[in-house]
């Protein structure tokens, strides 16, 4: 027989420092606060049980260790460092309020790979982790809950206090995020999801992703310039009107100029963890060593500078892959910052900020059960949006353009009431 269940309803809130690059790792920097409600029936539970064993009930406090990314994160990791724990009474019972300070690996998958810019998301799913009470009788099952009257109590960018507000909110937060050398991001504003288990009926998970692009430009000076510069050598080379060169020194130029881009070769291919064969990168290469194969061609052997030509001229339409995707990156950053929401992560002047002192909370919280299951109209007027994932319901932060839509549906509706009445 297993052991008897309970759910512990849990706020958690995540302050957001920075992302910094440690080892070619992406890790986010920041602080937990843990809040645990036990309330009265699960007290009555647990002390009863721990006082007929005998245990130590005022050593007693409820506390759940997290995962990161399927990953221990404690403090032999050097993932999370318990600070202090403080201990309060509300109308949701006794609060147990942990702090934390957290170094969490990110965990980098290529999203899009429009040479030269690659876009990756930088995933953090955090997990509480289920626990047995000391009288090895009962299983503690954390359950989310989110706050109802302000997104940043749940997570919140810190602003940076030394320097002058200046820019926009996206440009402050930016400037006070990035910190690593090989990213940039294309929104310091991330994307949160909650993971409701339907099977379990409860949410122990969140995860938090960030968009962020390769340095593009880099590669622009470092790659696309250089072979720009190949191209022009080439054309000199194919178009060199002095008939006297010998057909040895003609082929070593040409696998000169080969030589050259396979300098750049991995920088172009990249790395990634699934391996596609056609794609729009490995065509781009294909054909530059096409039209280098057709540029080495003498005339001498072919009769003529047909092949030479069409080499050449394949070569300079290769850079057309790199100018579309370059039209194709500023069109998908320019809809990605649309969807970015300040106010969910950026604490304003009229923040509504939780106060673990407060004895009254009751009302400011939610679970998140209660908001999966409200129909769509209301969810969205709370900013949430939902979808399914296998046995999850993701629970998440609505979209600037998501709240758009529903505020124009509501607005249309309710222009066109009128006339249906009529």
């Amino acid at each position: 027989m297993g052991h008897p269940e309970v759910q512990v309803n849990v706020h958690n809130f995540f302050l957001i420092k920075q992302i910094v690059e440690e080892d070619g790792r992406l890790i986010a920097v920041g602080t937990f606060i843990q809040h645990c409600f036990e309330d009265e029936k699960t007290k009555e539970m647990i002390r009863g049980r721990m006082h007929k064993e005998g245990k130590n009930i005022d050593d007693y406090e409820i506390k759940f260790e997290y995962r990161f990314n399927d990953e221990t994160a404690d403090n032999d990791s050097g993932y999370v460092r318990h600070r202090r724990t403080e201990k309060y009474e509300t109308d949701m019972g006794t609060l147990y309020r942990h702090t934390y300070q957290v170094k969490a690996p990110l965990d980098v998958n290529v999203e899009l790979d429009y040479f030269p810019f690659r876009v990756v998301s930088a995933k953090l799913l955090v997990e509480l982790s289920t626990f047995t009470t000391l009288d090895n009788e009962t299983r503690l099952r954390p359950n989310l809950i989110l706050h109802l009257l302000d997104k940043t109590n749940m997570f919140s960018i810190q602003k940076d206090q030394m320097t002058e507000t200046k820019g926009s909110d996206f440009d402050q937060a930016k400037d006070k995020m990035d910190k690593a050398d090989s990213y940039d991001f294309i929104s310091p504003f991330p994307k949160v999801a909650y993971l409701y288990d339907t099977k379990k009926r409860y949410c122990p998970k969140f995860m938090v992703t960030f968009l962020m692009v390769e340095d593009g430009m880099k590669k622009f000076v470092e790659i696309v310039a250089p072979m720009v510069l190949i191209a022009g050598m080439n054309t000199i080379h194919v178009l060199n009107p002095d008939e006297g060169v010998e057909v040895a020194d003609y082929i070593a130029n040409s696998a000169t100029f080969a030589l050259s881009v396979l300098v750049f070769l991995p920088t172009m291919v990249g790395t990634s963890r699934v391996q596609q064969l056609w794609t729009a990168n490995n065509l781009y290469i294909v054909l530059i060593f096409v039209a280098l194969t057709l540029s080495s061609i003498p005339d001498t052997w072919a009769g003529h500078k047909g092949y030479a030509v069409a080499g050449m001229i394949i070569y300079w339409v290769s850079f057309l892959f790199p100018i579309v995707n370059s039209v194709r990156y500023l069109l998908f950053l320019r809809k990605a910052k649309r969807k970015a929401n300040a106010k969910h992560f950026w604490q304003g002047p009229n923040k509504k900020a939780y106060k673990a002192s407060k004895k009254e909370v009751a009302h400011e919280f939610a679970k998140v059960e209660e908001i999966v299951y409200k129909p769509d109209d209301e969810r969205m007027q709370m900013e949430y949006t939902l979808r399914e994932v296998h046995k999850f319901r993701v629970l998440e932060f609505a979209s600037v353009g998501a709240i758009a839509r529903s505020k124009k549906k509501i607005t249309t509706a309710g222009a066109a009431t009128p006339e249906v009445a009529a």
